[in-house]
């Protein structure tokens, strides 16, 4: 095992744009035929016979592995990849979870008076230089759905606000426009 390197198949490899940010870091075959490659930039899905497709790290909004399953589910919300991966010890599962966990740079939790709860969250992909703002609301039963948005649409523009835009120097770090925060996990008065 030691001083052994597994090598992804020169098919896959191929595949991949020729850049340094998408040098494959971790790859698994999955149930089906379909190849699974962890990069810098994102998770690559390589069909059978299909066109690959990447998932940047921030378009992920969820990672779970459990029984040699790995579901991914992207934003917008959409069919969640899930994949029983053949080779359980190719480590895949756990960098992707780290990666996915390391786009986020800013999360907000907000319990809204009508018992609903809300989270923003900003996240990056290391090389790519933007910043993805993004809400995901719990509506409470017997919550006002139109009242509830409206309240999430405030904190947005607040939490853009106060936390500001992406750094210039490309290091993927946040820089502060004001001088205080949001509070997180706190109530909002009605």
């Amino acid at each position: 095992m030691w001083g052994r390197r597994r090598r992804l198949p020169e098919a896959v490899a191929c595949a991949l744009p020729p850049t340094n940010r998408e040098r494959p870091l971790c790859w698994a075959r999955r149930r089906g035929g379909c190849w699974l490659v962890a990069t810098a930039c994102g998770l690559w899905e390589w069909p059978d016979g299909g066109t690959p497709q990447r998932h940047c790290w921030c378009t992920i909004d969820e990672v779970r592995y459990s029984a040699g399953v790995l579901t991914v589910r992207p934003r917008p919300p959409q069919e969640p990849l899930r994949a029983e991966l053949l080779e359980t010890d190719s480590g895949l599962a756990e960098l992707v979870r780290i990666m996915e966990a390391g786009s986020r740079l800013v999360e907000l939790a907000f319990r809204l008076p009508s018992g609903s709860r809300l989270q923003v969250t900003a996240r990056t992909c290391r090389f790519e230089g933007s910043l993805v703002w993004s809400t995901r609301l719990d509506e409470a039963a017997g919550a006002d759905p139109a009242a509830d948005a409206n309240l999430a649409r405030a904190l947005l523009a607040r939490a853009r606000q106060e936390y500001g835009a992406i750094g210039g120097d490309g290091t993927g770090q946040l820089a502060p426009a004001g001088r205080a925060g949001i509070p997180t996990d706190a109530v909002v008065p009605s």
